[in-house]
């Protein structure tokens, strides 16, 4: 895990416990004011995520630059989660409404019975959104240090962590699909997402 991501769960753990207000990052007065409203933290300043690469449920190998230019929403959850169960329908309803505006939602399961558990799950929602599967969750706890589901990362067109939500949402509500128009109109100076090989030089970042 590197110190970036390993800064945003520190972050979004202190603002869970303490709801500081110091930790509000510098983003515009709406974006901040709407993600307090929602009960979504934020990190001091925006945090570049490295790359990292999962399966997705036909067993093809994704990255996550792959959503480079695109505002995300990743998603950790799993199938036995009740919550989880509550946040699909708007999850998928937020994904149809911004699609075509540059929006993806990218959904990360912790099933230990990986696509065997989520495609079914899947299938049966007709839900349209990208899911990948991390059964020993390398990514979702050793990467983005997850404490539980649902848990909901908010990344930036440049590819930069700008939130997260520990615990279910109202994705429904005026004020979350408000949170997404502001994020696509956002002009985000390009960073990308941070390549693993950049990193072997013995160095973190």
């Amino acid at each position: 895990m590197t110190r970036r991501i390993l800064a945003l769960s520190l972050a979004v753990g202190l603002t869970f416990l303490l709801v500081s207000p110091s930790f509000a990052a510098p983003a515009a007065e709406a974006v901040k004011e709407l993600m307090a409203k929602l009960l979504i933290f934020q990190p001091p300043e925006r945090v570049p995520l490295d790359e990292f690469e999962l399966k997705d449920l036909d067993g093809k190998s994704v990255r996550f630059s792959s959503f480079r230019g695109k505002v995300v929403l990743v998603n950790l959850w799993a199938t036995w989660c009740s919550y989880c169960e509550k946040e699909r329908p708007h999850l998928e309803a937020l994904y149809r409404k911004y699609k075509d505006r540059g929006f993806v939602v990218v959904a990360i399961s912790i099933d230990v019975e990986g696509a065997a558990a989520v495609r079914p799950y899947v299938e049966k929602r007709k839900l349209s959104f990208v899911h990948l599967l991390d059964p020993e969750s390398e990514i979702a706890r050793g990467y983005f240090g997850l404490r539980g589901t649902p848990t909901n990362y908010f990344v930036d067109r440049a590819g930069n962590a700008v939130g997260a939500a520990i615990g279910y949402r109202d994705w429904s509500s005026p004020g979350a699909h408000r949170l997404i128009e502001l994020l696509l109109d956002e002009d985000v100076p390009p960073s990308g997402i941070r390549k693993k090989e950049a990193k072997h030089d013995g160095k973190e970042g």
